[in-house]
């Protein structure tokens, strides 16, 4: 069984330069407990495929897919009661900068209890014993006084926890986390991030990690879907993907890594901006940027070649495994 089963997910958006693809082709699959994360540079297309999962783009955004499933309901043609019921419930998200998302006139108590009530799945006598157990169990110091507190008298950190909670209010299957420790101090990030893998493995639900880390890849995620100018280009069980990449932008952002530059007087970059908008050059998207392309690669788009586990989508994918991430730290 999978809790989250996605193919040929496709999403445009119409510009007056022509219509802009964000995600082009998007297969994805999550099983039940499993931890998967999508990664690669801002603009690759990541979390407008979860927003278009979620329901949350603009009514502008142009959605298709050949099967777009949550357990046994088809988000696609699902009524609107029943598509609500699933999102937010079953599924729930966390996003990238708290304090955006917390509304900023209402206690945390009061935004937590909504969700509650929304969900309908707790009595009205039992919310604010519900909302204390929830900022407990993500290891909020002293919650009945965090009850009353505005999201401006919290931490980055804190205001990110609480987030967490409001998430985890429908007893959610399936998490998405959207950069989920954007803007936070390192410490910070590990702690999140440990509490995720936490939340995840003691709750047994599946986890959609968003994210441009290769780092945070390793520490979280059983398999990996690599995404550049809105197509995955490389997925397989990270363990594999990071050992031995195959296509050559995941091997360039291993590269890029801090810890991959120890030693050496200058970080590795990868030269270029990420192909974006309606005018994307013909072929391969990554050729421009690519030190092993070649004539084929600016005809037509590479397909996605499947194997054992793994799929890349490149003419000229990489065979020479790599040292491991964890040789690398």
């Amino acid at each position: 069984m999978t809790a989250l089963f996605i193919r040929n997910l496709t999403v445009e958006f119409p510009s007056t330069k022509g219509v802009f693809r964000a995600v082009d082709g998007l297969d994805l699959d999550v099983a039940p407990a499993e931890s998967v994360c999508l990664v690669g540079e801002s603009g690759s297309g990541k979390s407008t495929a979860m927003l278009a999962v979620m329901g949350l783009l603009p009514s502008f955004a142009r959605v298709r897919a050949d099967e777009l499933r949550f357990g046994d309901i088809d988000l696609r043609n699902a009524s609107p009661r029943k598509r609500r019921k699933a999102l937010g419930s079953a599924i729930s998200m966390i996003f990238q900068d708290p304090l955006s998302s917390l509304n900023p006139c209402f206690t945390i108590g009061w935004q937590i209890s909504d969700v509650l009530k929304l969900n309908r799945t707790v009595p009205p006598e039992k919310i604010r014993d519900r909302v204390l157990d929830l900022l407990a169990l993500v290891d909020i110091p002293s919650p009945e006084q965090r009850f009353h507190a505005y999201p401006h008298q919290l931490s980055g950190g804190l205001c990110q926890r609480v987030m967490i909670a409001m998430a985890l209010a429908g007893e959610p299957k399936l998490l998405i986390a959207d950069e989920p420790t954007t803007a936070l101090d390192v410490t910070v990030q590990k702690q999140i991030l440990d509490l995720l893998c936490d939340l995840q493995k003691t709750r047994q639900m599946s986890l959609t990690l968003i994210t441009h880390d290769m780092g945070v890849v390793a520490k979280m995620a059983q398999r990996v879907y690599v995404m550049y100018g809105g197509a995955p280009v490389e997925e397989g069980e990270t363990k594999d993907v990071l050992e031995c990449p195959r296509h050559p932008y995941t091997a360039a952002l291993l590269r890029s890594m801090p810890e991959a530059a120890i030693g050496m007087a200058r970080l590795p970059v990868i030269p270029g901006m990420v192909a974006s908008g309606p005018d994307l050059p013909p072929g391969c998207l990554f050729a421009p940027r690519c030190e092993r392309a070649k004539e084929p690669c600016n005809g037509d788009m590479p397909t996605m070649e499947h194997g054992t586990n793994r799929g890349v989508r490149c003419y000229y994918p990489l065979s020479k495994p790599s040292r491991s991430l964890e040789d690398r730290t």
